[in-house]
């Protein structure tokens, strides 16, 4: 999102797990700064969460001279500056460059070294013509995350081209070999078309299939998308048929619908639902099928001739049936429990005036959950939020804010109270970044109210 003539903000998450029971969670935000026109500053902060080295926070920098659009040089760097959970450091420095050769010719490369030992990418593009590229690269990863993210994959080489036949239609494929110390662990093939049509439709059309460590994967998935002044919706689907020789056949079969309607100048009406059903047969550790059901609805109020006023109001239906390793990582037990519930929220504020905005939230669950995967002995699991809070709204456009919430669980007799603080930098009109602490042992997620989320936390909001 670009915040001014000079600055952007970028915000990226990733979440992997495979069949070899490795995961990993990433979250991270940088902003980029042209100082002059011809240096670029970028800065940025993240959260790294897998089962190799625990759970850590990271800043990192990259300093970039750009000779011209097509040539630049760099370096960068990362550290690590919190851990927990036996979360353990990582730091890196490194240099590069991107090359543009001549009107088709393009080259990068970048070598690093820190924690993980030596790390290196090379690339060759070509642009054949307008609309028409073609790529190769090859990557070394540095070794710190061995085993979170390509198994036992040390490198990484990369075929592709894209090509855009005109203004509505373009199409990509790409190719992609692993290899190890034994020889090539992995190859995928995917390809996808892109289509839109001056009348607001979107189509987009994916495949993928390929074997990376083992495990054999076919999967296609299709979106298509309609946007008017007034309404905004979608629809995209997913199959996915893995096979391995540890844990048997699954098949996947995923679904998303959203809308987004304009009911007038001060109500915006949305809707979503989401389905997933996985279907697990002769595993190793058993045939443990997953299903995840949510769907939702919410009135956003906000009146033209009042806008000091913000009203959100929500309701969503839940069910979460999930597979062994989705919540046990390595473990090879069975997970922690399934549910059922409906969840109702409203959320308001309002602007006391030009300095300071106050707000209050109610939610309510109504579920029923197992005590494990595999039992049917459904229980109530209700709860109920009230949280209350205040923004200060200081110069260069920072907000401080503090928040105190009440959270009941009837079932267990249970009141818990917290209190969280921050503060948020506003970076442009739609994006504020932010970080705090939770003083209390709970979020504000009524869907897993038993989570424990105390301490540090780092947010990004954004608005349209």
């Amino acid at each position: 999102m670009r915040l001014s003539n000079t600055s952007k903000f970028a915000i990226r998450a990733d979440s992997l797990e495979d069949g070899n029971g490795q995961h990993r969670k990433r979250a991270e935000a940088v902003v980029s700064e042209f100082v002059t026109d011809h240096v670029e500053i970028k800065a940025g902060a993240a959260a790294d969460d897998s089962n190799q080295l625990g759970k850590r926070a990271e800043v990192g920098g990259k300093a970039i001279y750009h000779f011209d659009r097509a040539r630049n040089v760099y370096v960068l760097g990362q550290t690590t500056v919190a851990t927990w959970d036996h979360g353990k450091e990582v730091h890196r420095i490194g240099v590069g460059a991107e090359w543009q050769i001549t009107d088709r010719w393009g080259l990068k490369g970048q070598v690093s070294t820190g924690t993980g030992g030596l790390g290196a990418l090379a690339g060759v593009k070509y642009k054949a013509a307008e609309g028409e590229e073609y790529y190769i690269a090859y990557e070394l990863p540095d070794r710190t995350n061995v085993g979170t993210s390509t198994g036992t994959s040390i490198g990484n080489l990369v075929i592709g081209s894209r090509k855009r036949f005109s203004d509505t239609l373009s199409v990509f494929g790409e190719e992609k070999a692993l290899h190890g110390h034994s020889g090539v662990t992995g190859l995928t093939h995917a390809y996808g078309v892109d289509y839109t049509t001056p009348k607001g439709w979107t189509a987009r059309v994916l495949t993928e299939v390929g074997v990376v460590d083992g495990l054999d994967r076919t999967a296609v998935a299709g979106q298509l998308g309609y946007k008017l002044d007034w309404f905004k919706g979608g629809i995209s689907g997913e199959y996915r048929h893995d096979e391995s020789l540890s844990y048997g056949t699954r098949d996947t079969y995923a679904g998303r619908v959203t809308g987004l309607w304009k009911l007038n100048d001060s109500l915006r009406f949305q809707s979503k639902l989401n389905g997933t059903i996985s279907e697990a047969t002769g595993t190793k550790y058993g045939a443990f099928d997953a299903e995840f059901f949510e769907g939702s609805v919410g009135l956003a109020f906000r009146p033209v001739n009042h806008d000091k006023l913000n009203v959100l109001t929500k309701y969503s239906y839940l069910y979460d049936l999930p597979p062994l390793h989705q919540l046990n990582g390595t473990t090879l037990g069975i997970a922690d429990f399934k549910q059922r519930s409906h969840l109702f929220s409203i959320d308001a504020s309002y602007d006391l005036n030009r300095y300071m905005t106050v707000g209050a939230k109610y939610g309510l669950k109504i579920g029923e959950q197992t005590g494990s995967l595999v039992s049917d002995d459904w229980f109530k699991s209700n709860a109920e939020l009230i949280a209350a809070g205040i923004d200060i709204h200081l110069p260069f456009e920072w907000d401080a804010f503090a928040e105190v919430r009440m959270l009941r669980l009837p079932e267990i007799d249970q009141v818990d109270h917290g209190v969280v603080v921050g503060a948020y930098k506003h970076l442009g009109n739609n994006v504020k970044l932010g970080v705090g602490y939770n003083f209390g042992h709970f979020s504000g997620d009524l869907a897993n109210p038993e989570k424990d989320e105390h301490g540090w936390f780092a947010n990004v909001i954004t608005k349209w």
